[in-house]
């Protein structure tokens, strides 16, 4: 016997596993007219947002559920829906089959490398350790230039107060 969803409050979305190819890879899929920020602005497919479900928050790549087939899914999925993987759902306590209200808000650069500093993909995260690490390694190669150029003027400053005297 088939046990029937309890209806959908107008401002919640349905959950539903995501493709397995887009297991462990953070993506969230919402339809586009579903997919808006607090101001009700459209986020762009594509996008990096910060997603809130009650006080649990997971940092997210949305993207639409148009041409998006799994199999064997039913037509039904492309109303409010919302599709996640496993991680995601387990970081936001949310379960497959049930229905919850979600907020998005795109993120700036530093919410951008808070993603990918916490990835499920391993990619993303390694590429954000070395970017860290090379500007880390950049900016004490810079420091002994810095203190010369410091010095520098300082000994400028020292010589035209001089001159002013």
């Amino acid at each position: 016997m088939k046990t029937m969803r309890p209806p959908i409050p107008p401002d919640h979305l349905e959950i539903h596993q995501a493709k397995n190819e887009e297991t462990y890879r953070d993506i969230v899929r919402i339809p586009e007219d579903l997919r808006l920020d607090s101001a009700g602005k459209t986020i762009d497919e594509g996008r990096i947002c910060k997603i809130k479900t009650g006080s649990k928050t997971a940092y997210v790549i949305v993207r639409g559920v148009k041409n998006f087939e799994l199999q064997g899914t039913p037509a039904h999925v492309h109303g409010r829906c919302i599709h996640m993987d496993e991680v995601t759902r387990q970081r936001l306590e949310v379960d497959k089959m049930h229905s919850a209200r979600f907020e998005l808000e795109p993120v700036d650069w530093w919410g951008q490398f808070r993603w990918a500093w916490s990835a499920t993909e391993i990619g993303y995260r390694i590429s954000s350790r070395l970017g860290l690490l090379g500007l880390v390694l950049g900016l004490i190669a810079f420091l002994p230039e810095l203190v010369k150029w410091i010095g520098e003027l300082a000994t400028w400053i020292r010589e035209h107060l001089q001159l002013v005297h």
